[in-house]
């Protein structure tokens, strides 16, 4: 190998080499600038402060967070009702046996007391009719 074609073989590498930095730096110039674009507009006074995905705000942490509503507290039943002094009730709708014993007599597990009572107005103790005019215990 000539003198001549060890000085072109180093330039060439030279040149080649001087080449690949000016690419690799303008490939990271351009890196940067996307990046910049992806990041949220900050105040100029103020320093860009990025925080891991898991950081808790310690000042916010005891806030509460809104998420869905709250569902409301399951309706209360009503205290025990005097009956009529005729001694009958009603069917509303949504009442069952055990919830007109617990209203009227003060205990839900009085129901079969209520049915045998009513058997003659009463087919199926699971489905009574609203409207329907029912005899309770007086005393």
């Amino acid at each position: 190998m000539t003198i001549e074609n060890k000085v072109a073989l180093v330039v060439g590498f030279a040149l080649v080499l001087f080449v690949g930095i000016l690419v690799s730096d303008h490939l990271s110039k351009a890196q940067t600038q996307r990046a910049a674009d992806l990041l949220p507009a900050v105040d100029d006074h103020r320093p860009a402060v990025r925080r891991p995905a898991r950081f808790v705000d310690l000042q916010t942490a005891d806030r509460p967070r809104p998420g869905p509503p709250a569902k409301p507290p399951p309706p209360q039943l009503a205290a025990p009702i005097k009956p009529p002094a005729a001694g009958v009730y009603t069917v509303r709708p949504g009442d069952s046996l055990s919830e007109i014993a617990l209203r009227i007599m003060g205990s839900a597990g009085r129901w079969r007391q209520l049915y045998e009572l009513n058997r003659d107005a009463i087919a199926n103790p699971d489905a009574i009719r609203v409207g329907t005019v029912l005899k309770v215990p007086t005393g």
